[in-house]
């Protein structure tokens, strides 16, 4: 089960397999309350991360299922006709992008290609205005699902390290110290969603034979 985000109207949303669904949450009690309702089949996982988004307002945007995940691809703007617009980014082998709350920024993920067929996912920033790309980490680790913080000046992800996994927070433009929120203890952790009060992060917390939902924010 892969929670992604708090849908504004009382609701998470997650993925379970290729499928999205949708169940009611309380967020004061931290804890569902209700029963799980079907929403889409047949979304594209980039690795282990469905591709959608919930908007504001409650409008779901997906890519369907389909496409390898070990191929470059281009940075575009997408109307709600379909109509494309570059963002001047040259191909590259991009995953889990996240545009900033101000609407300037994007973070992703960026494979390195490594000898034998191997990726080094690391966070960077792409500069939508001034076209700049800018490193936010670069550790020969797994680093992956970059979630902005609600005033845009901050990124947490997951960093995976062997076996085990912590979630970081860093500045958005990669200066000063990183940040750990929290270890996963030999179970693996990525975050999904942060709620705008900045108070709630959802994350996915996988052990070999499971996955759950966390909600609280690691300190």
């Amino acid at each position: 089960m892969i929670p992604h985000t708090i849908y504004p109207r009382g609701h998470i949303v997650y993925a379970l397999q290729n499928d999205l669904f949708a169940i009611p949450f309380n967020p004061d009690k931290l804890e569902p309350s209700g029963v799980p309702i079907g929403m889409v089949e047949g979304v594209f996982r980039s690795g282990a991360a469905p591709q959608y988004v919930v908007s504001d307002s409650g409008t779901l945007a997906y890519i369907q299922s389909g496409p390898a995940w070990n191929i470059q691809r281009t940075l575009v703007w997408v109307d709600r006709n379909g109509n494309e617009e570059s963002l001047g980014a040259e191909s590259n082998y991009y995953h889990n992008v996240k545009i900033s709350p101000d609407g300037t920024q994007v973070a992703l993920v960026i494979l390195k290609v490594l000898e034998f067929g191997a990726f080094d996912p690391n966070i960077w920033r792409w500069d939508i205005v001034r076209k700049t790309r800018t490193p936010v980490t670069s550790d020969p680790t797994s680093d992956m699902t970059p979630i902005w913080s609600p005033d845009g000046k901050r990124i947490v992800y997951g960093n995976h390290h062997g076996t085990d996994s912590s979630i970081y927070r860093k500045a958005a433009d990669g200066s000063g110290e990183t940040e750990l929120l929290c270890s996963g203890g030999g179970m693996r952790l990525l975050p999904w969603s942060w709620s705008k009060d900045g108070k709630i992060l959802v994350m996915e917390k996988k052990q070999p034979t499971e996955t759950s939902i966390e909600s609280p924010l690691c300190q």
